[in-house]
C-alpha cells in the first residue's frame, strides 16, 4: 500500500505492461491493446497503483503508436498518434480501404473528431503484408476483436 515507495509501483506497471507485450518461450508477445486492458484490470482489483496505470496509458494510449486497428467501417489503418486526455480516440493513418485494397491516397483520422468511427479489431504489424496492392494476412495471424466499445 502507502509504504511501496511510488518508483516501485512506476517500475512494477512497466515492468509488467514490457513482459506482456514481449514474445515468450510459452506464449507469443501479447497486442498492446490487450496488455493495457489487463493493466486496467489489475488496477481495477488494486494489484497495481490506479494513478500509475493511468498516467502510463495517458503516455502510451489504448492502441499505441505503430499499432495497426481496424475500425468499424473496415478500413485498415495504423495508429499515428494518441491524445493525453482521450486515449481511446488515437490519430490513424488508414492505409487500406473497405475490401483491403491499398488507398491511392492516404489520409489521416483524428477519431477525437470523427465519434463515428470506433477501433475493432487490432493485429501485430507483421501478421500483415501486401500482395498485389491487398492486404493479406500471414500464416497464423488473426485479428484480435477489441473488448467493448472504446469511446
Amino acid at each position: 500500500g502507502d509504504d511501496i515507495h511510488s518508483f516501485a509501483k512506476i517500475i512494477s506497471v512497466v515492468d509488467a505492461y514490457t513482459a506482456m507485450i514481449s514474445p515468450r518461450g510459452y506464449r507469443p508477445p501479447m497486442l498492446p491493446y490487450h496488455a493495457v486492458v489487463a493493466l486496467l484490470r489489475s488496477a481495477y482489483h488494486r494489484l497495481f497503483d490506479r494513478d500509475v496505470v493511468k498516467t502510463l496509458i495517458g503516455c502510451l494510449s489504448l492502441c499505441p503508436v505503430g499499432t495497426i486497428v481496424q475500425l468499424n467501417t473496415g478500413e485498415v489503418g495504423q495508429v499515428i498518434g494518441a491524445h493525453k486526455d482521450a486515449f481511446t480516440r488515437p490519430i490513424v493513418r488508414i492505409l487500406y480501404d473497405k475490401d483491403g485494397s491499398r488507398m491511392s491516397v492516404e489520409r489521416v483520422v483524428d477519431m477525437l473528431s470523427s465519434e463515428d468511427l470506433e477501433i475493432v479489431q487490432t493485429i501485430h504489424a507483421d501478421g500483415l503484408k501486401e500482395e498485389n496492392g491487398h492486404l493479406v494476412l500471414t500464416d497464423r495471424a488473426a485479428w484480435q476483436e477489441v473488448s467493448g466499445r472504446l469511446a
